[in-house]
Protein backbone atom coordinates (compact mmCIF):
# COMPACT_ATOMS: atom_id res chain seq x y z
CA UNK A 1 0.00 0.00 0.00
CA UNK A 2 1.73 3.42 -0.97
CA UNK A 3 1.29 6.34 1.61
CA UNK A 4 0.79 9.80 -0.04
CA UNK A 5 2.90 12.15 2.60
CA UNK A 6 1.25 15.93 2.62
CA UNK A 7 3.86 18.37 2.66
CA UNK A 8 2.41 22.23 3.76
CA UNK A 9 4.89 24.90 4.24
CA UNK A 10 4.14 26.86 7.25
CA UNK A 11 6.34 30.41 6.06
CA UNK A 12 5.93 30.84 2.37
CA UNK A 13 9.04 31.38 0.14
CA UNK A 14 9.59 34.87 -0.52
CA UNK A 15 9.47 36.69 -3.52
CA UNK A 16 9.49 39.99 -4.89
CA UNK A 17 6.86 41.80 -7.07
CA UNK A 18 8.89 44.75 -7.59
CA UNK A 19 12.61 46.22 -7.24
CA UNK A 20 14.42 49.38 -8.04
CA UNK A 21 17.28 51.05 -7.18
CA UNK A 22 17.07 53.66 -3.84
CA UNK A 23 21.51 54.63 -3.51
CA UNK A 24 24.40 52.59 -3.91
CA UNK A 25 23.96 49.08 -2.80
CA UNK A 26 19.89 50.18 -1.13
CA UNK A 27 17.13 48.61 -2.83
CA UNK A 28 12.90 49.16 -2.49
CA UNK A 29 11.81 45.80 -3.15
CA UNK A 30 7.57 45.10 -2.93
CA UNK A 31 6.80 41.70 -1.34
CA UNK A 32 4.21 39.79 -3.09
CA UNK A 33 4.80 36.69 -1.00
CA UNK A 34 6.57 35.43 2.49
CA UNK A 35 6.26 36.51 6.01
CA UNK A 36 6.41 40.65 4.29
CA UNK A 37 3.87 40.10 2.15
CA UNK A 38 2.24 43.59 1.05
CA UNK A 39 4.81 45.43 2.27
CA UNK A 40 7.43 47.54 0.45
CA UNK A 41 10.92 47.32 1.99
CA UNK A 42 14.04 49.62 2.03
CA UNK A 43 16.93 47.24 1.89
CA UNK A 44 20.22 48.20 2.38
CA UNK A 45 22.57 44.90 0.79
CA UNK A 46 25.84 46.13 1.52
CA UNK A 47 26.07 43.80 4.50
CA UNK A 48 25.11 40.82 1.69
CA UNK A 49 27.79 42.53 -0.54
CA UNK A 50 30.65 43.52 1.75
CA UNK A 51 30.78 40.27 3.22
CA UNK A 52 30.55 37.39 0.37
CA UNK A 53 33.35 37.44 -2.77
CA UNK A 54 30.66 36.98 -5.22
CA UNK A 55 29.28 40.47 -4.73
CA UNK A 56 32.72 42.47 -4.94
CA UNK A 57 31.55 43.70 -8.67
CA UNK A 58 29.00 45.27 -7.00
CA UNK A 59 31.16 47.39 -4.24
CA UNK A 60 32.83 49.92 -6.65
CA UNK A 61 30.59 49.62 -9.65
CA UNK A 62 27.66 51.63 -9.34
CA UNK A 63 26.57 50.90 -13.06
CA UNK A 64 26.67 47.42 -12.71
CA UNK A 65 24.62 47.72 -9.32
CA UNK A 66 22.06 50.32 -11.29
CA UNK A 67 20.80 46.58 -13.63
CA UNK A 68 19.05 45.10 -10.73
CA UNK A 69 16.34 42.98 -12.01
CA UNK A 70 14.18 39.93 -10.75
CA UNK A 71 14.44 36.82 -12.32
CA UNK A 72 12.86 33.18 -11.22
CA UNK A 73 9.32 34.77 -10.67
CA UNK A 74 10.72 37.49 -8.39
CA UNK A 75 12.70 34.67 -5.94
CA UNK A 76 15.99 36.03 -7.12
CA UNK A 77 17.57 39.61 -7.55
CA UNK A 78 20.17 39.14 -10.41
CA UNK A 79 22.42 41.93 -11.76
CA UNK A 80 24.23 42.48 -15.29
CA UNK A 81 23.16 41.19 -18.89
CA UNK A 82 23.36 37.34 -18.18
CA UNK A 83 22.76 37.46 -14.08
CA UNK A 84 26.07 36.64 -13.68
CA UNK A 85 25.54 37.89 -10.19
CA UNK A 86 22.46 36.95 -8.44
CA UNK A 87 21.15 36.82 -4.74
CA UNK A 88 18.34 34.79 -3.21
CA UNK A 89 14.76 36.94 -1.70
CA UNK A 90 15.00 35.13 1.18
CA UNK A 91 18.92 37.03 1.57
CA UNK A 92 17.06 40.04 0.46
CA UNK A 93 14.35 39.30 3.02
CA UNK A 94 16.49 38.41 6.06
CA UNK A 95 17.85 41.61 5.57
CA UNK A 96 15.13 43.50 5.17
CA UNK A 97 14.12 41.67 8.86
CA UNK A 98 17.23 43.47 10.60
CA UNK A 99 15.83 47.22 9.35
CA UNK A 100 13.43 49.19 11.23
CA UNK A 101 11.34 51.99 9.37
CA UNK A 102 10.39 55.11 11.40
CA UNK A 103 6.74 53.43 12.49
CA UNK A 104 8.72 50.73 13.93
CA UNK A 105 11.32 52.50 15.73
CA UNK A 106 8.63 54.65 17.51
CA UNK A 107 6.86 51.42 18.15
CA UNK A 108 10.02 50.29 19.94
CA UNK A 109 9.91 53.36 22.01
CA UNK A 110 6.34 53.42 22.78
CA UNK A 111 6.74 49.86 24.04
CA UNK A 112 9.71 50.19 26.11
CA UNK A 113 8.39 53.69 27.61
CA UNK A 114 11.67 55.24 26.36
CA UNK A 115 11.97 59.13 25.93
CA UNK A 116 13.66 60.50 22.85
CA UNK A 117 16.33 61.63 25.53
CA UNK A 118 16.86 58.30 27.15
CA UNK A 119 17.03 56.51 23.43
CA UNK A 120 19.61 58.91 22.37
CA UNK A 121 22.04 58.20 25.25
CA UNK A 122 20.94 54.09 25.59
CA UNK A 123 22.05 54.04 21.85
CA UNK A 124 24.97 56.48 21.86
CA UNK A 125 23.31 59.15 19.46
CA UNK A 126 22.00 62.29 19.76
CA UNK A 127 18.95 63.67 20.26
CA UNK A 128 18.09 65.21 16.91
CA UNK A 129 19.00 61.77 15.47
CA UNK A 130 16.81 59.81 16.94
CA UNK A 131 14.03 62.84 15.69
CA UNK A 132 15.72 61.95 12.33
CA UNK A 133 15.24 58.28 12.65
CA UNK A 134 11.79 58.76 13.82
CA UNK A 135 10.30 61.52 11.53
CA UNK A 136 12.29 59.41 7.96
CA UNK A 137 14.51 62.57 6.98
CA UNK A 138 17.35 59.79 8.05
CA UNK A 139 17.60 56.10 7.48
CA UNK A 140 17.96 54.00 10.79
CA UNK A 141 21.65 52.46 10.36
CA UNK A 142 21.83 48.81 11.49
CA UNK A 143 24.07 49.12 14.19
CA UNK A 144 20.90 50.98 15.88
CA UNK A 145 18.74 48.31 14.98
CA UNK A 146 20.84 45.57 15.94
CA UNK A 147 21.60 47.69 19.55
CA UNK A 148 17.44 48.07 19.59
CA UNK A 149 17.77 44.26 19.14
CA UNK A 150 20.19 44.27 21.39
CA UNK A 151 17.81 46.00 24.10
CA UNK A 152 14.80 44.04 23.43
CA UNK A 153 16.85 40.82 24.20
CA UNK A 154 18.40 42.20 27.77
CA UNK A 155 14.86 43.51 29.08
CA UNK A 156 13.36 40.28 28.04
CA UNK A 157 16.25 38.17 29.54
CA UNK A 158 15.36 39.61 32.56
CA UNK A 159 11.74 39.29 31.95
CA UNK A 160 12.10 35.57 31.31
CA UNK A 161 10.20 35.49 28.08
CA UNK A 162 10.85 35.11 23.94
CA UNK A 163 12.21 38.29 22.08
CA UNK A 164 9.81 40.30 19.83
CA UNK A 165 11.68 41.60 16.76
CA UNK A 166 10.77 45.58 16.62
CA UNK A 167 9.01 45.23 13.43
CA UNK A 168 6.18 43.38 14.95
CA UNK A 169 6.14 45.40 18.04
CA UNK A 170 3.07 47.48 19.02
CA UNK A 171 2.59 50.36 21.01
CA UNK A 172 1.25 50.02 24.51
Amino acid sequence: MNATTSLSLTIPMPKIAEVSVVDHLVVRVVWSAGIRTGRTDVVDLSPMVNLLKHYRPLRSDRELFKTVHLVEDGRILAWGDSDEIDMAADSVEELAEEMMTPQDFANFLSTYGLTHNEVAVLLGRSRRQIENYLSGSEPIPRIVVMACFGLIARRQEIRGSAITPPSQMSPR
